[in-house]
């Protein structure tokens, strides 16, 4: 009886640390999957930066929040005051989205900015560089402007920069209806996409970047 209560008792443990071994080696393995995962995850996520550095990609990006549509009657490119700007939360986007770009690795950019007061806060408020106006960048919504602003011109103006020997990423921030024209792509308020310049310098979205 004694003999048969050791056995018994044996079974139970070489089970028990059968059932560790297991629960060690399942956690274990669990553990690698994940963290390699996560680090495929983050080399993809980061892979985009190093391609703002090829003169074959570039930024574009909505401004920030700023409620409402269009602008004001009596609306005036020089007076801000006349304009739909960014509200708090707009102010904060910007700031949150220059933050994250730089613990993406992108350090600074050559910025452009349409004329638009929502989209020159915008730029100056992500704090990635000195921030220049391009007129090609203005909003075609309603040609509130005297100049014929094309979809043409931006491009161009595009493909002059990416061709150039100008060394700093370019991040353009300038208005939905603009992005949608030049790439067919819906953005909301600070959202952002990568562009593609192609082989034959057609302009393309590569992909919308996920904060």
């Amino acid at each position: 009886m004694q003999l048969h209560i050791e056995t018994v008792n044996q079974k139970i443990m070489f089970l028990n640390n059968s059932s560790l071994f297991f629960m060690l080696i399942t956690r274990g393995l669990l553990f690698l999957v994940l963290c390699a995962f996560k680090c495929n995850a983050q080399s993809t996520a980061n892979a985009w930066v190093k391609d703002m550095y090829d003169h074959k990609h570039a930024l574009i990006m909505r401004h920030s929040k700023a409620p409402g549509i269009g602008d004001p009657a009596g609306f005036k490119i020089e007076e801000c005051t006349t304009q739909r700007n960014l509200n708090e939360e707009g102010r904060i986007q910007s700031i949150e989205t220059g933050e994250w770009l730089k613990k993406q690795g992108l350090e600074r950019a050559a910025v452009y900015s349409s004329p638009w007061c929502r989209t020159l806060d915008t730029a100056k408020l992500l704090n990635m560089g000195a921030v220049s106006v391009a007129p090609e960048l203005a909003s075609t919504f309603e040609n509130k402007l005297p100049f014929a602003n094309k979809k043409e011109d931006l491009q161009r103006f595009i493909v002059n920069y990416l061709h150039s020997d100008q060394k700093l990423p370019l991040i353009l921030v300038t208005h939905e209806v603009n992005i949608f024209s030049l790439l067919g792509v819906q953005t909301g308020s600070g959202e952002m996409v990568v562009l593609e310049l192609t082989n034959d310098d057609q302009i393309i979205a590569a992909h919308k970047l996920i904060k």
